[in-house]
């Protein structure tokens, strides 16, 4: 198996899709977007090799110019999307190809997330090998230290006074 997904979504027809898991060809972390009709994909790898029997804090960040992935508290990783030349076209996008300016062309978002599998429905394929423990999904974009934080306290995210830690880190600086 190429690729093994630890959430994942795939739009068809459109072919929009959003990955973020395991290449076995790279043995590194790897979050996949496309971006608009032009099938315009963006990779994100970590700098990580992995190791088997090992645990691993993974956060990957997406928005419409960037896209970020963080290993076990630390930027690994920062992708520009804000230039089409920097993306693989995955394939000749034909019909659906779209004729805005590409700092116009949003990003595609599928409909349908899967945890442990890319979502193509009604079949889920590239399943995950492994184990995944707190999965969090959040709408706003984290700062480095409140990612450092939520690897450093060896708990689950909903149980952190985040805020507080940050305080702390803070007081430390000055």
């Amino acid at each position: 198996m190429p690729f093994q997904t630890v959430a994942g979504a795939w739009e068809h027809p459109n072919q929009h899709w959003l990955h973020l898991g395991f290449s076995e060809a790279s043995q590194l972390i790897q979050n996949q977007v496309i971006i608009s009709a032009d099938h315009v994909q963006f990779d994100c790898n970590s700098t990580t090799t992995v190791k088997l029997n090992t645990w691993y804090h993974v956060v990957t960040q997406v928005s419409r110019k960037k896209q970020e992935i963080f290993v076990n508290g630390d930027l690994q990783r920062e992708v520009d999307m804000t230039l089409k030349a920097m993306g693989t076209i995955t394939w000749t996008p034909g019909e659906i190809a779209s004729n805005a300016e590409w700092s116009k062309q949003e990003i595609q978002r599928p409909e349908t997330l899967c945890i442990g599998a890319k979502c193509l429905r009604p079949i889920a394929h590239n399943f995950w090998l492994g184990q995944v423990a707190d999965l969090c999904i959040w709408t706003r974009w984290l700062e480095p230290i409140e990612i450092k934080a939520t690897y450093q306290s060896k708990t689950k995210s909903d149980n952190l006074n985040m805020g507080q830690f940050i305080v702390d880190r803070m007081k430390k600086l000055h």
